[in-house]
């Protein structure tokens, strides 16, 4: 028989029968109550294993689930002891922010939480923890980590236009889809002219879609805005610029208008400086232009453009500029002509196929407008379950060094430490890691002050219910030499079985000095203690 024990304590059963199949023994034995292990699991090994439920069920108190629901936390706890009480805590960035006693019933209990002021703090993720039993020997299920969605700061995004369009609506999708932001759009009533306020959040991007200067009212806000500090992305086609000075003080190049064949079809083409740019090169320098080729759909209005001298040309249509960048003030103002926009997610090789194009157009430009050196990466989330693979994105700026691995990430917890290593796919470079024992990890890029927090629950299948035996039968059922056992036939089946012989029986005599330099060992000990008890008497 082979006896193995839960890592981290937690009992993966999965884990523990692949591990089973490399020990030398007739039979191998699982004790275990059953009702929190997760299934289906497969046993490929020839030597038999038992399942054993003990009957006995240890005092547990735990946190099964917490969500966000009407302003508060709905907080599901599971009282498996003789405790009639308990205290329930709230932390955020290691300040306690609620405590209360609660009283618990045997079993499922549900509690609302309601915490009354939300902390100041870059992170949004909230620790509960219920008190354990005074005979509680599992204390991992005790906490159980959550995000705060009243602490998360969705970024405020403006979309003006004269009129809707489909790059209007493509742009809303994408944002709202993303779920990071909240979009309010602006589009003037019917015989009315757009009107821009003065009050733009300084924190908000803006995009300014197809704006008929002639119907347009307070564009001095966009340029005021700008030299504040504000990010614009003007998306220009043949609209008219009228004799609107503030909209002509907004453009960064000056332009003359020329005749524009539509039966001929410039190609796009990428300038050193767009290379610097993931909304240019698509996170995918080497496929770039070919990138580029497929929007054949794509056009430039029929203008000549003279570019200030602070301007930067990131694309060229034709030899003329096509996508152009001005840092204006604190500001960054991006230019695109290529239209319709939309048609970015219709190649031409597939058209009726959507790609991802568009949308990583989108948010490299506001990666763009909101990048900082101090947030070289993002998590896919900031709380996972044990188990679950946590994915790690590099910001695109910082992709080409990572690649050449002159940095390095780091995951570290508790008496856990790792080096990442990155993977490349369509564009986009990141790490990947599962992570086993809850609780919180940090992970670092050297050379870089930033740092982010995960924070790792209590496996899924270990918090939920169920019947042990019916959940140990159904483990047999689905396994050839897996058997749900009964005590008693248990302790029969093990009295059958031959024992096996380990260690070679017999005796060796030793020579006579071992006996005298054992002597001499032991008369030495016991002058020792005889010495040490007359100094202290």
């Amino acid at each position: 028989m082979a006896f193995i024990s839960p890592d981290n304590g937690i009992f993966n059963i999965q884990t523990v029968l692949d591990e089973s199949m490399n020990t030398e023994s007739q039979a191998n034995i699982i004790i275990t109550d059953g009702v929190q292990l997760s299934i289906p699991v497969h046993y490929n090994g020839n030597t038999p294993v038992y399942l054993l439920n003990p009957e006995i069920q240890p005092d547990d108190i735990y946190l099964k689930s917490v969500h966000f629901e009407n302003n508060g936390y709905i907080t599901h706890i599971v009282n498996r002891s003789g405790n009639t009480s308990a205290v329930l805590t709230v932390q955020s960035t290691g300040k306690e922010i609620y405590r209360n006693r609660i009283n618990l019933k045997p079993n499922l209990n549900t509690f609302f939480v309601q915490i009354p002021a939300l902390p100041e703090g870059n992170i949004p993720v909230l620790q509960f923890r219920i008190s354990a039993s005074q005979n509680e020997i599992n204390m991992l299920n005790n906490e159980f980590y959550v995000v705060n969605r009243s602490a998360i700061k969705k970024i405020p995004v403006h979309i003006f236009m004269s009129s809707p369009s489909f790059d209007s609506r493509f742009l809303i999708r994408f944002l709202q889809q993303s779920g990071n932001y909240q979009v309010t759009t602006h589009f003037p009533l019917e015989g009315k002219p757009l009107i821009i306020p003065a009050n733009i959040p300084r924190e908000a991007i803006v995009f300014l879609m197809d704006i008929d200067g002639a119907k347009t009212i307070g564009l001095e806000n966009i340029n005021r805005f700008l030299t504040q500090g504000g990010c614009v992305h003007f998306h220009y086609r043949n609209t008219a610029i009228g004799n609107n000075r503030e909209l002509k003080k907004l453009l960064p190049f000056d332009y003359s208008f020329i005749q524009q064949n539509e039966n001929t079809r410039a190609h796009f083409s990428i300038t050193p400086q767009g290379m610097e740019y993931p909304f240019i090169h698509f996170r995918d320098k080497s496929n770039a232009e070919t990138i580029w080729k497929k929007f054949s759909g794509l056009s430039v209005p029929g203008i000549r453009v003279i570019p200030n001298q602070n301007l930067q040309t990131l694309l060229l249509y034709g030899g003329a500029p096509a996508i152009m960048l001005q840092k204006r003030g604190a500001g960054k103002l991006i230019v695109t002509l290529p239209y319709p926009l939309w048609k970015m997610d219709f190649p031409s090789h597939g058209y009726g196929t959507e790609t991802h194009y568009l949308n990583v157009f989108y948010q490299d430009i506001i990666n763009e407008f909101t990048r900082t050196p101090s947030k070289p990466f993002q998590v896919n989330s900031s709380v996972i379950f044990s188990g679950d693979t946590l994915q790690i994105n590099v910001h695109p700026s910082f992709s080409e060094a990572v690649l050449k691995r002159t940095k390095k990430m780091i995951m570290r917890g508790k008496n856990f430490a790792r080096e990442l290593y990155f993977e490349r796919s369509s564009g986009d470079t990141f790490a990947k890691i599962a992570l086993h024992t809850p609780g919180k990890y940090t992970i670092s890029l050297s050379g870089e002050r930033f740092t982010e927090s995960i924070f790792v629950n209590y496996p899924r299948g270990e918090l939920s219910d169920g019947n042990a035996d019916t959940t140990l039968k159904k483990i047999a059922s689905q396994n050839k030499h897996v058997h749900f056992i009964g005590l008693s036939e248990l302790n029969a089946r093990i009295k059958k079985m031959k024992p096996i012989q380990i260690f070679k029986q017999g005796t060796k005599r030793l020579p006579l000095f071992a006996y005298l330099i054992s002597g001499v060992f032991l008369l030495l000990i016991l002058f020792l203690l005889w010495f040490v008890r007359m100094r202290t008497d």
